[in-house]
């Protein structure tokens, strides 16, 4: 009997101890979750915006460092001010060059891509821990550095990768959090191929490291 009193009061604990976790949602502004990226290219930098996103962080806010979560983006959520440029990155991050001719060739016609063609359609991160304080200890307005252990997902590789961002609880929003920084990514690491652009007589060809930028509000549900 008493064996099963401690038994149960272990579960309770458990129990217990699993409830003070609680979800965070990716907050939507007008302009999308608040993630951008930069590519440099011969003549300058190619900037884009993610349009949309869906993801869930999950953390004790009384307890340091207990944090997971995922965050997904569709590719063609990536945007830029070209209808043409946006395509292309869709081929180099969305096609499986084994089974087409890119990057031999392009096949994007008049800025689409064919049916069925994109075998990779989204690139995640997903949050495996961070050494970050417990969100009720964090001042509002007032960012804190924090180390993520992470893991990108691009073009069907996952690499491990440690991001160094800041995070604050959310001036504007009671409970939510804000994120910011930015990460860079190895496009070669994933096997990201993007082809060089001829503009007029000159072939305009594309670094092989992406800088991710993040200025996110997570937002608690239940």
């Amino acid at each position: 009997m008493r064996k099963a009193r401690f038994l149960m009061a272990i579960v309770g604990l458990a129990s217990a101890s699993r409830a003070e976790v609680q979800g965070y949602r990716l907050a939507q502004g007008k302009d999308g979750p608040g993630i951008s990226t930069a590519l440099s290219y011969t003549f300058g930098i190619h900037g884009n915006r993610v349009t949309r996103a869906e993801g869930e962080v999950r953390l004790d806010p009384d307890v340091a460092g207990n944090v997971t979560g995922e965050l997904r983006v569709p590719i063609d959520a990536l945007v830029s001010d070209s209808a043409e440029r946006d395509c292309h990155m869709r081929e180099a991050l969305g096609l499986d060059y084994k089974r087409s001719h890119f990057p031999d060739e392009h096949l994007c016609s008049n800025d689409r891509l064919p049916a069925g063609a994109v075998v990779f359609p989204e690139i995640i991160l997903q949050i495996r821990g961070a050494n970050a304080p417990a969100v009720t200890t964090l001042a509002v307005g007032k960012e804190t550095p924090i180390s993520v252990d992470a893991a990108w997902t691009i073009h069907g590789v996952t690499r491990p990768a440690r991001l160094q961002l800041t995070v604050s609880r959310d001036a504007k929003i009671p409970g939510a959090v804000r994120i910011r920084g930015s990460s860079d990514v190895r496009l070669a690491d994933f096997g990201v191929v993007v082809k060089s652009a001829h503009v007029l007589f000159v072939t305009s060809s594309v670094g092989d490291t992406a800088t991710v930028q993040f200025d996110l509000t997570l937002v608690p549900h239940r």
